[in-house]
């Protein structure tokens, strides 16, 4: 092994204290292929990159600062997925 197992990927540690802070409450289970989730949403984002002034434009309610973090949300998604529950 490389010494990497288990150590959390800078985009999970960055969005980490937002998992954390999401109360039990509103935590829902859910049964979704991460690993299709994951590569649709990075597939589809050079194309809503492309369409961020249109989407600003057209939608002004969509934060659209949150097309930025969809990358690392979903490599955050895919290392959340990845690593055993103990």
């Amino acid at each position: 092994m490389n010494g990497q197992v288990g150590r959390p990927t800078k985009p999970y540690a960055r969005l980490k204290p937002r998992f954390d802070a999401i109360a039990a409450a509103k935590a829902v289970r859910t049964t979704l292929n991460v690993a299709g989730v994951v590569q649709a949403v990075l597939g589809a984002l050079p194309e809503l990159e492309k369409l961020r002034s249109e989407l600003e434009r057209e939608c002004p309610s969509l934060n659209i600062h949150l097309i930025g973090e969809l990358r690392e949300a979903g490599y955050a998604l895919g290392h959340v997925e990845a690593v055993p529950v103990l």
